[in-house]
């Protein structure tokens, strides 16, 4: 005779028993967990390629002149690398599932909690994953360089690593370029010599947009000596020779934004 036995739970109990059943995870810590990263905007500045009083040389086509103002933002990210191979393992909560990295695998680091512990997550393929789904993430919970402890973003750490797992840290530094309405900007393009005549395109841009009512194309007549000097709107460009192919000047003074 096969005797049942019951277990009467409240709602609060029945609630997580079957909230960890159905995730298979350890038990909810707080969902504080993201990249590690650091985020900064520079000021706005004057960018001149080439730099006033600078000769340059520049072939037909190219530009002889990008000036403006420019916002970056610099984003730096935290990447960690195992260097040798390790495996983690969940306690009773998680059915004592387990997971694995190969020797050497990298990525960004995240932080675990709002403690901002370092966590550095698996996928099921063995290598680093940002996103789900995932196998687990190794926890460094003292900040020491050494993962101590497993866990699933969000989630309370389980301390059931066999040993240890060293780990080392880069910065990874990139930089994006802002739309500024307000920026203003101009471009002066090379297009050739005709007839004894230095010819150029001059554009202007607004917020990253050209302006096509201040876009305009111009001819300077070369003096006896073969030099001329480019003037248009505040511009000054001193022409130190010019060919069909190619001219050479230094940039003496620019417009004003507008």
């Amino acid at each position: 005779m096969q005797i049942l036995r019951s277990m009467t739970v409240g709602p609060s109990a029945a609630l997580a028993l079957g909230f960890c059943a159905l995730i298979g995870q350890p038990a909810f810590a707080d969902a504080a967990y993201g990249h590690m990263k650091e985020t900064s905007v520079s000021e706005v500045r004057r960018v001149n390629d080439p730099e006033l009083g600078i000769e340059a040389t520049r072939e037909i086509g190219d530009p002889m002149l990008r000036s403006g103002t420019r916002r970056l933002e610099t984003t730096k990210l935290r990447k960690a690398t195992v260097p040798l191979a390790a495996e983690g393992r969940f306690g009773f909560s998680a059915g004592f599932r387990g997971f694995r990295s190969l020797a050497g695998v990298s990525g960004t680091l995240w932080y675990h909690s709002s403690k901002r512990n370092p966590m550095f997550c698996i996928g099921s393929d063995m290598k680093a994953t940002e996103s789900l789904p995932l196998s687990g993430c190794y926890v460094d919970t003292d900040g020491n360089g050494e993962f101590d402890a497993v866990a699933y973003p969000g989630h309370g750490v389980d301390k059931a690593l066999a040993k240890p797992v060293p780990y080392v840290v880069e910065d990874v530094v990139g930089e994006v370029e802002l739309t500024d309405t307000d920026s203003f900007s101009i471009e002066v393009l090379y297009q050739g010599l005709s007839k004894g005549e230095v010819k150029v395109s001059y554009r202007e841009f607004k917020g990253g947009l050209a302006r096509p009512a201040f876009t305009q194309d111009v001819s300077y007549e070369m003096d006896p000596d073969g030099t001329t000097t480019i003037a248009f709107r505040g511009l000054r460009i001193k022409v130190l020779k010019a060919t069909r192919e190619s001219i050479t000047y230094v940039v003496n003074q620019l417009p004003n934004p507008r």
